[in-house]
């Protein structure tokens, strides 16, 4: 139920205590409480917490509840650089989130809808002559950064593999933002992030939490936006130990869950952008030092590079 901004700033004031230095942090009840059923039910369900107006939440940082609450008044989030060093080290703590469907465009190679960001690399490798690839980011330089005489050199260069297309058409519903001066539509900018591992995990952090609490309209935001920093991502050798943190922290014990068919939302996201960019990820040890671990990734990760036969 939508509520007016006098109901926001008219409800009582709800204390959350946040991480291992137990900083109290407060929000407006029904701001928070009406984003699910899950927050409503601790907010207002009779429980200790409710009486008190109080609640501890030690597994979750402070730069990952202030989005979650700018979301909540705003109905967007931002990541201000240099904010998000905690996330980084407090991540692997994040409590288990449930299952979320990712959505795919429904059009077909052959029928593409106008490129955003995250389709420029299957735009222009389908769209624009060769001539035109080199400046567009790792996914079309050569490796030392000179054009080849044959253009750009592989693995640079990837095939139109069915985890690529994948990758670059994936949509996530996007809820209308509260404010005027927020968008939930994640920046058009192709350049790379700055501090772009923190970037990563604190958008992955988030998910977590929205995924935890039922928050579906913030799991698809974050989703949405941890899909286009990827997109804009230089795998070099530091792109590429960034991705392997963020897989790390994704399936590290108890933050993401290990379904019996098909992968979680964020697992799925990540794993569709290594196999599309397999033959970069693959060339540094950090990539070979994650499958020797073994787990959940080779099996997820081995689904969608090894090409399946007729069934």
């Amino acid at each position: 139920m939508q509520v007016s901004f006098k109901e926001m700033l008219t409800s009582r004031i709800f204390k959350f205590i946040i991480g291992p230095d137990e900083v109290p942090m407060v929000v407006h009840e029904t701001v928070l409480a009406e984003q699910s059923p899950a927050l409503a039910a601790l907010m207002r369900g009779g429980m200790a917490e409710s009486v008190a107006g109080e609640c501890r939440w030690m597994d979750v940082d402070q730069g990952t509840f202030a989005r979650l609450a700018q979301f909540a008044y705003t109905g967007d989030y931002s990541i201000p650089n240099g904010s998000t060093g905690q996330a980084v080290v407090e991540a692997k703590s994040s409590p288990a989130p449930a299952l979320r469907t990712l959505h795919r465009s429904p059009h077909s190679i052959t029928s593409l809808p106008s490129p955003g960001p995250e389709l420029s690399a299957f735009y222009y490798l389908t769209h624009k002559p060769k001539e035109e690839w080199e400046g567009h980011g790792h996914i079309f330089s050569s490796k030392d950064g000179k054009k080849s005489k044959n253009g750009p050199l592989s693995p640079f260069r990837p095939a139109l593999t069915p985890a690529f297309v994948m990758f670059s058409c994936l949509k996530y519903p996007l809820s209308q933002s509260r404010s005027s001066r927020c968008t939930c539509e994640p920046p058009m900018d192709d350049g790379p992030v700055e501090n772009s591992g923190e970037v990563l995990l604190a958008h992955a952090s988030l998910y977590v939490l929205a995924e935890k609490w039922g928050v579906n309209d913030l799991n698809m935001l974050a989703l949405s936006k941890l899909h286009r920093t990827l997109s804009t991502l230089s795998l070099d050798k530091s792109g590429v130990q960034e991705v392997i943190n963020l897989t790390r922290y994704t399936y590290s014990d108890g933050v993401t869950p290990d379904l019996e068919t098909g992968m979680d939302g964020l697992r799925n996201l990540i794993c569709l952008y290594i196999a599309a960019n397999v033959g970069v990820v693959s060339e540094q040890d950090s990539f070979t030092d994650l499958i020797e671990d073994g787990g959940a990734f080779v099996r997820d990760i081995w689904k969608l590079v090894v090409p399946r036969g007729p069934s």
